[in-house]
């Protein structure tokens, strides 16, 4: 994958993937589609980073339906933009989105998710 890149899960919609397609060609933005049975690979793995291995033990222990997004190398200008063409065009914003970093480039998709659930729940008994 190229330095800006993105996983996308849970998005079958083509009616919804389209224009994200669009954009994110346009901006040349690598993107994949994580499959259910990619779930318990490490977040570095997905997005092809070196020093990263399949997990051999990749027995899924749940799953997630949510739609979920992960940004690698899109930062700043670019993360505005990225969250502008959403907003401008109507599109669904997934609640679950995660930048990369370098602790979780080490965990699977279902451990992210259940981060970012458990921060949004916690910002939800906020309010």
């Amino acid at each position: 994958m190229s330095d800006k890149s993105v996983l996308l899960y849970n998005m079958r919609e083509e009616s919804r993937m389209k224009p994200i397609r669009r954009y994110l060609n346009r901006e040349d933005i690598s993107f994949r589609q994580v499959l259910s049975s990619e779930y318990m690979h490490p977040i570095g793995y997905l997005f092809d980073m070196k020093g990263f291995e399949a997990n051999p033990h990749n027995t899924l222990r749940g799953g997630f339906h949510e739609e979920m997004i992960v940004l690698k190398g899109i930062t700043g200008t670019d993360l505005d933009r990225f969250y502008d063409y959403f907003s401008k065009n109507n599109i669904p914003m997934p609640s679950l989105c995660a930048v990369l970093t370098p602790i979780n480039a080490f965990w699977s998709s279902v451990r992210l998710y259940e981060s970012l659930v458990h921060e949004r729940d916690q910002i939800k008994a906020k309010k």
